[in-house]
């Protein structure tokens, strides 16, 4: 199992032993530094002890502030999968940024996160802002599937779970304030 976690506000002076769990490693740690006094955004990323994983150093997150990549060493292939932090203030270099990592989603590569794109009807497959657009506009350039179709904060579906292929998805479901997917 694999645990991605954002806005996780960790900062310099929270040491890894506190962030700890039970059965798992504590694979990639990004802080976010541009943020008032160091609270808000930060990713954490965890496997299970059980899992071949490791950062992937060969991700290529481009200008955009809040992105990691794990690697997991499976039967024949690896998988990626890249946990995204877009704040909701994001200016237009940053979504910029994020519009190519997600251009350049390859078939082995889940997207997880949180997006903050709060104008997108995913149901429907609309924006009502130009920001959404642009987005959807990337994910239908790299051919992504979206596959949480619940809300996830109040009536909207910030946090998405994309792939290029649908079959490295099992079952998405909410359990509260987290959303948990199996990877098929």
């Amino acid at each position: 199992m694999i645990i991605c976690l954002t806005e996780t506000w960790a900062r310099d002076d929270i040491h890894d032993d506190v962030l700890s769990l039970d059965g798992y490693v504590l694979i990639i740690r990004k802080d976010r530094k541009d943020t008032c006094m160091g609270f808000g955004g930060g990713i954490l990323v965890y496997a299970s002890d059980a899992l071949n994983a490791e950062e992937d150093s060969d991700f290529q997150g481009g200008n955009f502030n809040q992105a990691v990549c794990l690697k997991v060493k499976t039967r024949g292939s690896n998988i990626r999968i890249v946990t995204v932090y877009r704040s909701p203030n994001s200016n237009s270099a940053n979504n910029a940024a994020l519009e190519q990592i997600i251009r350049s989603t390859c078939s082995q590569t889940i997207l997880v996160g949180d997006f903050n794109y709060r104008c997108i009807d995913w149901d429907k497959h609309v924006a009502s802002d130009s920001l959404g657009r642009l987005f959807l506009e990337a994910c239908d350039d790299a051919f992504l599937t979206q596959h949480v179709h619940f809300p996830t904060r109040k009536q909207n579906v910030l946090d998405l779970i994309l792939t290029v292929n649908p079959e490295l998805i099992g079952n998405v479901r909410t359990t509260g304030s987290l959303a948990i997917a199996t990877i098929a």
